[in-house]
């Protein structure tokens, strides 16, 4: 099982909200594992760890690959995607679609 976390910065939810949000994603607290595992949080840089460290709620897909980089089986464009590119693209749409729909001065 792989995953795809991406840090939602000054959202404030209850804590164990689990909101399914599109096709892929859920918006759910960070994963623990996430920020007690050294390897990635080393592999990040200072700023980008301390506002993961920071951030309570994330976007997180699950999804099964053998590898980084193979095709999403489920696209159907005429050039193969691969899993992670897909979601990359789709969090950052996810992303943009939660900032647009948050008042202004709301945190």
């Amino acid at each position: 099982m792989s995953f795809a976390v991406v840090p939602i910065h000054d959202l404030d939810l209850p804590a164990g909200s689990h909101i399914p949000f599109g096709t892929k994603f859920v918006l759910q607290d960070v994963p623990d594992w996430l920020k007690q595992d050294k390897h990635t949080m080393s592999d990040i840089g200072r700023s980008e760890r301390d506002l993961t460290l920071a951030a309570k709620h994330a976007l997180v897909a699950q999804y099964d690959a053998d590898s980084y980089g193979m095709a999403d089986p489920e696209w159907r464009g005429s050039q193969p995607k691969s899993i992670q590119h897909l979601r990359f693209q789709g969090a950052i749409l996810a992303n943009m679609a939660i900032w647009l729909i948050q008042p202004q001065g709301s945190t």
